[in-house]
């Protein structure tokens, strides 16, 4: 079963195989940083030493040992700290680069260019790719980690076994396949036609015939237009049913929409029973992100063992190449700003009723100068919201000490997001932020899955037409139940207390628990009153700024004799060199050390304690300097700001 409270990263490429001493140091870190999960992702993609493939051989089909070895210490490494692994299994490879396709097709270099990235879509229909899916998956789950004694399938700190990342057959562009994998495609298609209609006849009464319309400019009338159904030379018998141009709006969309729904969940249903009944693995298992494939995407891992989602603010987006280096751009505005709710909204409509829900990638990509915001926002949703497990992505490599941020997802490097994640944990992890008690469900009939997605319904409008809007989504936790029969609707229940708020229009976000308080945003340059705290903030450049206040001892704040407060805003490496409108920095990401924004202002808060001190803390956690402090009233109050040249304040109440 999937353990609750997951907070994690991910780790990539070659970082996933850290030689011995760095494993452990690694392993070290992250447990001291509250990380008890770690997704590897991306292991597939390279021959060694950046991926899990031998290397030097002429077709990436063989595990290389060293790699293992590697791969086998570190997760040794992790369990002993008491952190779990998340295994992902088909990522990034390209099937063609591990054996040979018999399509025709001139090099591997075509196949790169005129198939889907890492044959996505593809794959879960291709029964070549397929059957190396199951290859690949019983060579690394079968295989004995050298120092746990146990293999991957059987291992206890193996909480989670993911089949295929982001990726849906309902994704599939079939018209723009080379003709040996389109050909094998429709084949299939009229083969599920076959079975679901019998004949050319029942086929044409269920879609209609084509009636075509002759043109008379001399006379001309307005007439009704010719029906999309099956087409004159088109029959059963023949096998030459093509697929629709589009799903919307017709018999035949909606049966190619039915066709991609059902073969995918045959995938699915099929690797799930050969990893758990041929392989024996014992963790929790998905498929791909329920994003994937929109509704029928999450009707499909409504059957898995949890249901998990992705999402980024506003994630680097390149015009040119994909991910060229000199050529992309971001918006660089706060998702505390959105006023659809951002990510959060996004991500709450997947919950499904009864299973546990993760987010194994999440990040607000740098150089984005509110990524502050990422954690007090994404730790006390998930919190309010009952979530399973949180995944950062990533932790950016295995170099302990560049001092500056490395590129977009470089977390272990990003002071802004580090300053909050000793808080995210005491939120999620602790249950600082309790549960809301009210709840919003949307009941989707089953039968309707297919039809709203062959029209493009989003999960997000399907709850607005059942009537939840995005405002409902902090005091009401989100679920969706599939049934059998009725019709699309939701139950609300009366809106319940709730510890956090979200002004769009103020640009605030704020949390108010009893063992943690939290400001984000538009707080510079004014004072924002909680239940028995006040942050007074000077302006800043960007009127933006992110502070928490929470009680380490897990007492309420008025009883707590050790708090953490947590204070950040814009970070930027030395001489990062953004372009005029500061949506890119191209390949100029400057220099270390990387420069912290400090916020000024005056902490306030209710205690019963009878006197307190307070330290600025340096980026180990150690005390660096005394802070001055009064305690007056049953109130303490405290100056921070640039001069204590620190993200964290620690707090001790006698």
């Amino acid at each position: 079963m999937l353990m609750s409270g997951l907070l994690a990263s991910n780790f990539t490429f070659g970082s996933c195989f850290p030689d011995h001493d760095t494993a452990d140091k690694l392993a070290a870190r992250l447990a001291s940083l509250g990380i008890n999960c770690i997704r590897f992702h991306h292991t597939d993609n390279q021959a060694a030493p950046g991926g899990i493939w031998k290397a030097g051989a002429p077709k990436r089909n063989e595990l290389d040992p060293g790699q293992l070895g590697r791969l086998d210490y570190f997760i040794a490494a992790l369990k002993r700290h008491g952190i779990y692994a998340d295994i992902n299994l088909h990522i990034s490879r390209n099937y063609w680069e591990g054996e040979d396709f018999p399509d025709g097709l001139a090099s591997n270099r075509e196949r790169q260019e005129k198939l889907p990235s890492y044959g996505k879509a593809l794959d879960k229909i291709n029964d070549q790719m397929v059957r190396m899916q199951r290859d690949y998956a019983r060579a690394l789950l079968t295989h004995e980690n050298a120092y746990t004694h146990t293999s991957y399938a059987k291992e206890p700190c193996v909480a989670i076994v993911e089949i295929n990342n982001e990726n849906s057959l309902l994704q599939l562009k079939v018209a723009a396949l080379p003709d040996y994998y389109r050909n094998d495609v429709l084949r299939k298609w009229n083969r599920w036609l076959k079975a679901r209609y019998g004949s050319s006849e029942k086929l044409t009464a269920a879609w209609g015939g084509r009636e075509e319309l002759e043109s008379n400019l001399k006379d001309l009338t307005l007439r009704r237009g010719g029906s999309l159904g099956l087409k004159p030379t088109e029959t059963l018998e023949a096998g030459n049913v093509a697929a629709p141009a589009r799903t919307q709006g017709s018999p035949r969309g909606l049966d190619w929409t039915r066709f991609l729904a059902e073969t995918e969940r045959a995938y699915t249903e099929g690797m799930r029973a050969f990893l758990k009944n041929e392989l024996g693995v014992e963790a929790a298992i998905i498929d791909t992100q329920a994003s994937y494939g929109g509704i029928a995407g999450a009707y499909r891992e409504s059957s898995n063992d949890f249901v998990d989602m992705h999402a980024y603010w506003q994630h680097p987006q390149f015009p040119g190449w994909p991910w060229d280096g000199a050529n992309w751009n971001i918006p660089n505005t706060p998702m505390v700003a959105d006023k659809n709710g951002g990510n959060l909204a996004g991500l709450g409509v997947y919950r499904v009723a009864g299973k546990p829900f993760t987010v194994t990638e999440y990040d607000h990509p740098a150089p984005n100068q509110y990524a502050a915001e990422m954690f007090p926002m994404i730790a006390s949703f998930a919190a309010l919201q009952d979530w399973d497990g949180l995944f950062q992505f990533d932790w950016g490599g295995t170099e302990p000490d560049s001092r500056r941020i490395t590129g977009y997802f470089s977390f272990q490097q990003h002071p802004a997001k580090l300053a909050f994640l000793p808080v995210a944990a005491l939120m999620f992890h602790r249950g600082d932020v309790e549960a809301v008690r009210g709840t919003a469900r949307l009941a989707l009939p089953a039968d309707q899955v297919e039809s709203l997605t062959a029209e493009s319904v989003s999960m997000s409008e399907a709850w607005k037409q059942a009537g939840v809007a995005a405002r409902d989504m902090l005091n009401h936790r989100l679920e969706l139940r599939f049934t059998r029969g009725g019709k699309l609707a939701a139950e609300v229940a009366t809106a319940a207390a709730s510890p956090e708020a979200w002004d769009t229009e103020a640009e605030l976000y704020r949390v108010d628990a009893p063992a943690v308080k939290a400001v984000v945003g538009r707080c510079a340059g004014k004072t924002t009153k909680l239940d028995g705290a006040e942050f007074d903030l000077k302006t800043n450049a960007h009127h933006f700024a992110v502070l928490t206040l929470s009680a380490a001892d897990g007492q309420p704040l008025r009883r707590s004799r050790r708090l953490l407060l947590a204070a950040a805003g814009n970070v930027e490496n030395t001489g990062m060199g953004w372009n005029t409108d500061h949506t890119s920095v191209g390949t100029r990401w400057g220099r270390a050390p990387t420069i912290c924004e400090g916020i000024a202002g005056r902490v306030s808060f209710a205690t019963a304690g009878k006197g307190a001190k307070v330290y600025a803390l340096d980026g180990g956690g150690a005390r660096a300097a005394e802070v001055p402090v009064s305690l007056a009233g049953g109130k303490v109050c405290f100056e921070i700001g640039p001069r204590f040249k620190t993200v964290w304040y620690e707090i001790v109440v006698e």
